[in-house]
């Protein structure tokens, strides 16, 4: 080693107050971009599930209108006229829901305000429809019993229409859990309340439906009661933070992890984003550190000639740079991940080999050179707002520390590659040159 000068370098308050300010600008800007991103997301996500939950209840009520007319039943104009204009509305609810192609935010947003409206709408009349097709259903058979009870003749196929009749306490059970669908509630919670619709429908018995009820079906309330209320004082928190972990990963250059909208899941996500936050701002005070040590190191006359980048299997990487000195002899620059910079001086060749005596006399010669040097490179770097945090070691400049480092160990740029192509090509004729004369 050729009296390797390490230091670790740290800013100045002033400098890491310009740095974070300027990483904050670049942050929110990043961070307004994914905003929106997400907002269309969940926008058109919202927009299909309006739409799920208005083809459930379209259903439902066409099921009821056909029971209906299955049994003969008539329907006033005015009961007539409030299915058609029910259907009306959904399909413009499906037409608004399903065309998304190509919208901006803005005009999405506008398009899922308006199919909220006429859901809500179609949920109240949903109900009433529902409770209409019921009631005509109840005085249909009422009707029935009374023909019964006066000894009238009637098919045993018409009393097993009326028989058909949904259960009053069923229906209203299955309403509950319908209306669960209309709530801000999880994915999960969605699929667990759909399938405890199937499974009630399924129970015949009475009492297995009260225990079904009072067991499966209360506790999927209160649990989805309890994520609603949780989403209501916690979703615009969650949405920020998932905005300013989308911008933290699009500056760091990696994929972005998924955290459940949880209480557990928004502990994790914070912690995240703190970290993130924190490898940003280390990489960018790193960054400006690199940066000046180049621009002092060309004001100064150094050139770099080359580069290279080694990653440990440890984890630990170094990024080392080769910059001309005086003729034969080079400056390497090694920055390590963990914040060390070393200098150090070293003669110039194509092969790893040891300095002979004359180099050896003539490194030391220019290690004394670049001592004064590295005293005006540091003077420079803290008129840039860098200054050294800790000492690692600064050895004197010994014949004993001289070396000689093997350019082709690194990326060199064109310039200098052509240089050294003509410096051979020079010394291979002048020896060809030598040969002839002897």
């Amino acid at each position: 080693m050729s009296g390797p000068k390490s230091s670790r370098y740290t800013l100045t308050a002033e400098q890491l107050r310009i740095i974070r300010e300027a990483q904050e600008k670049i942050r929110k800007e990043l961070e307004e971009i994914a905003r929106k991103e997400r907002e269309k997301k969940e926008t058109i996500r919202k927009l299909a599930d309006i739409r799920t939950k208005m083809e459930r209840y379209l259903t439902t009520v066409r099921n009821r209108e056909k029971c209906v007319r299955d049994r003969g039943i008539l329907l006033s104009a005015f009961d007539e006229e409030r299915f058609q204009l029910y259907y009306a509305e959904t399909r413009k609810l499906d037409m608004l829901c399903k065309t998304t192609e190509g919208k901006e935010l803005s005009s999405l947003i506008a398009s899922k305000e308006k199919a909220d409206q006429i859901f809500k709408e179609l949920v109240n009349q949903t109900e009433d429809l529902i409770q209409l097709a019921d009631d005509l259903q109840m005085k249909e058979r009422i009707k029935q019993d009374a023909k019964i009870s006066d000894g009238m003749k009637i098919s045993f196929a018409s009393v097993g229409a009326v028989e058909d009749i949904p259960d009053p306490e069923k229906e209203e059970v299955i309403a509950e859990l319908e209306k669960l669908l209309t709530m801000d509630i999880s994915l999960k919670q969605q699929k667990e309340v759909e399938e405890a619709i199937e499974a009630f429908n399924q129970i015949e018995d009475k009492n297995a439906r009260s225990n079904y009820k009072s067991i499966t079906i209360e506790s999927l309330k209160k649990r989805c009661a309890a994520y609603v209320k949780f989403a209501e004082d916690n979703r615009d928190k969650y949405s920020a933070l998932l905005d300013t972990y989308a911008s933290l990963c699009q500056q760091l250059e990696e994929p972005a992890v998924v955290f459940p909208f949880t209480e557990e899941g928004m502990i994790a996500l914070a912690e995240k984003v703190s970290d993130c936050k924190a490898r940003i701002e280390r990489d960018a005070e790193q960054r400006y550190i690199s940066q000046s040590i180049d621009e002092v190191m060309r004001e100064m006359g150094y050139e770099i000639i080359g580069q290279r980048h080694v990653q440990k299997k440890s984890g630990r990487s170094f990024k080392s740079k080769l910059l001309t000195y005086e003729d034969g002899t080079v400056v390497n620059v090694t920055e390590s991940s963990n914040g060390q910079i070393t200098m150090e001086i070293g003669g110039a060749d194509d092969k790893d080999r040891v300095p002979d005596y004359n180099e050896r006399v003539a490194l030391r010669k220019n290690m004394e050179s670049f001592c004064q040097d590295f005293k005006e490179i540091e003077r420079r770097l803290a008129g840039k707002g860098v200054v050294v945090d800790s000492r690692i070691t600064m050895i004197p400049p010994k014949e004993e520390y001289a070396q000689i480092i093997n350019y082709k160990d690194y990326d060199l740029v064109d310039d200098y590659q052509i240089k050294l192509s003509k410096k051979k090509k020079t010394i291979h004729e002048k020896s060809k040159r030598l040969m002839r004369e002897n």
